[in-house]
């Protein structure tokens, strides 16, 4: 049995992964600069890039968006 729901909507949640994984990864580029260049990490812009549950960052963006998508396609298959 399908989640119709889910299959109506699924172009839109793989638009949503790959948009949290670009900006995970333009952000993670920018720290990688700033390492190259200084051979430190701010805390904060680490901080801010992972995030916590209530400020959630572009990393925790991009989990929820692989957990939601593959979750319900996995319970989704016949």
């Amino acid at each position: 049995m399908t989640n119709r729901w889910f299959e109506e909507r699924k172009d839109l949640f793989f638009r949503d992964l790959v948009h949290s994984f670009l900006e995970a990864k333009v952000f993670f580029d920018e720290l990688y600069r700033h390492y190259r260049k200084h051979k430190t990490v701010p805390f904060e812009r680490m901080q801010y890039w992972i995030g916590t549950e209530t400020r959630k960052g572009p990393l925790w963006n991009l989990k929820d968006s692989c957990h939601l998508l593959f979750r319900i396609r996995t319970t989704s298959s016949p």
